[in-house]
């Protein structure tokens, strides 16, 4: 019976239920961790993901705050809070929230990521461009930040350097979309 679940095991049934992506039950279980903690940092982020999923920002940012409130360490909640503020057009907040991602441990290149998405949505390609070579350096393997540096590239009026990062893209993989587009 769900009763006897620790906070933990709770968590965990709804990390499994999301991975199965069966979010309604994933829900239910994160909520149900959330009652025996309100604070739980990987429950509240979680939910918060699912509240991103479905285009609840609001939501999501309110739950990512109470994270952070909690852990100010925890990368991923930063990470996802500087996303909520992206969608709802806070680019100097979701910058705030990129830069601290960046600072802890394991998020610095999802925190470049999301900081270049920030300056493309200013219109600042060429910090777009420096912060994605970045994000791409600190992790070679992240297509996503590749794909974000071309797009921030052709942006920017470098065609050439785009459209030759495009080609080595769609060398490694034929079925990248954004590189064949450019």
């Amino acid at each position: 019976p769900d009763e006897q679940l620790t906070l933990q095991e709770k968590f965990l049934k709804g990390r499994k239920h999301d991975l199965a992506t069966r979010r309604r039950k994933a829900r239910e279980y994160y909520e149900k961790a959330l009652t025996e903690d309100e604070h739980y940092s990987p429950a509240l982020r979680a939910l918060a993901v699912l509240d991103i999923e479905a285009g609840l920002y609001e939501k999501a940012a309110g739950r990512l705050k109470t994270a952070v409130k909690r852990n100010d360490n925890d990368g991923l909640a930063w990470y996802f809070l500087g996303v909520s503020h992206l969608r709802l057009g806070d680019n100097d907040e979701a910058l705030r929230c990129a830069y601290k991602a960046m600072r802890c441990l394991g998020t610095d290149s999802l925190g470049c990521d999301l900081a270049g998405r920030a300056f493309m949505s200013q219109g600042d390609y060429s910090k777009a461009v420096e912060i994605f070579r970045r994000a791409v350096r600190l992790n070679p393997d992240d297509y996503k930040a590749k794909d974000h540096l071309i797009l921030a590239l052709h942006a920017a009026g470098r065609k050439k350097a785009a459209y030759k990062r495009a080609q080595e893209r769609v060398a490694k993989n034929p079925t990248a979309l954004i590189p064949r587009m450019v």
